[in-house]
């Protein structure tokens, strides 16, 4: 597709979809392509693996363990706009932790328990998938 193409698929008698790709951006230097569709109606952007490039070694970002408390991911796909900590500082129960924002709405991240923060792993500003591991507490 190009942008500006449109495509229509049936996923079952009766029920069709609406797909427009609108947007193609710049290859991210970990090899992965962002586009931006809309499906009926609604934006959905999305980051694949672009194959046809060669030579780029892309490493996976660890995914936090959802069965481990001292591990906090990402909820949802977005970006990190901002943290309210830092490695050392203490932290207590619901204390925010980060801010990430998806589709022009943030929403705050905080601590399901007290601890320290260990480990920060991804920086400010840089784009996460649902379920990769932002930070890591003691």
């Amino acid at each position: 597709m190009d942008p500006g193409d449109e495509i229509t698929v049936e996923i079952e008698e009766g029920k069709t979809i609406l797909i427009k790709l609108f947007a193609i951006g710049e290859l991210e230097p970990d090899g992965s392509l962002p586009l931006l569709f809309e499906i009926n109606g609604q934006p959905r952007p999305v980051r694949i693996p672009d194959k046809s490039v060669s030579g780029i070694l892309v490493k996976a970002r660890p995914r936090a363990d959802i069965n481990n408390p001292d591990e906090v991911g990402a909820p949802l796909s977005g970006k990190i706009v901002k943290f309210f900590v830092k490695e050392g500082d203490n932290v207590v129960h619901d204390q925010p932790l980060f801010v990430i924002e998806a589709m022009k709405m943030q929403t705050n991240i905080k601590a399901l328990k007290d601890g320290t923060v260990n480990s920060i792993n991804i920086h400010e500003g840089k784009n996460v998938e649902a379920g990769e591991l932002v930070l890591n507490l003691t």
